[in-house]
């Protein structure tokens, strides 16, 4: 029901918003399982940057941080479900990098009981862009981008 509510208060800019933006992360999710992550790191950044991509609604209406991230953050989920963390990452590198802000693509790993969990997040000036700064932190980052 909780799921359903938040829904129901998305405004008629959010839906607007929220189609292109779960296309983007399909096509992001259904690239990340054919391309070795750093050639998809790559291509997200050199598409961000081309000129045609200042004229996508998607980069010239988000220009609220808080709004771009509950909506990167809902696209992902609809897309991948729970646990989406990669996925909404990817996006919103992307997104950033497509407004010409600076964004680094952290992946890193944490002891959990016997094993290692993993998280991706965003990074802007060694910040963690939405995400909690202290789940962030429980994370030793691995890669980089």
């Amino acid at each position: 029901m909780k799921k359903l509510q938040r829904l129901a208060d998305l405004s008629l800019r959010d839906w607007l918003l929220l189609p292109p933006l779960v296309l983007s992360a399909l096509t992001i999710a259904a690239v990340a399982k054919l391309a070795p992550l750093p050639s998809l790191i790559r291509f997200l950044d050199q598409s961000a940057r081309q000129p045609w991509m200042a004229r996508l609604p998607i980069v010239r209406q988000l220009h609220d941080p808080d709004e771009l991230i509950r909506l990167t953050g809902l696209a992902a989920r609809i897309v991948q479900g729970p646990g989406c963390c990669l996925s909404r990452s990817l996006l919103r590198f992307w997104l950033l990098r497509a407004r010409q802000e600076p964004a680094e693509l952290l992946i890193g790993v944490a002891k959990d009981g016997n094993g290692l969990q993993s998280h991706a997040w965003i990074e802007q000036r060694g910040l963690a862009f939405g995400a909690a700064h202290e789940s962030s932190q429980a994370f030793v980052p691995m890669l980089r981008f």
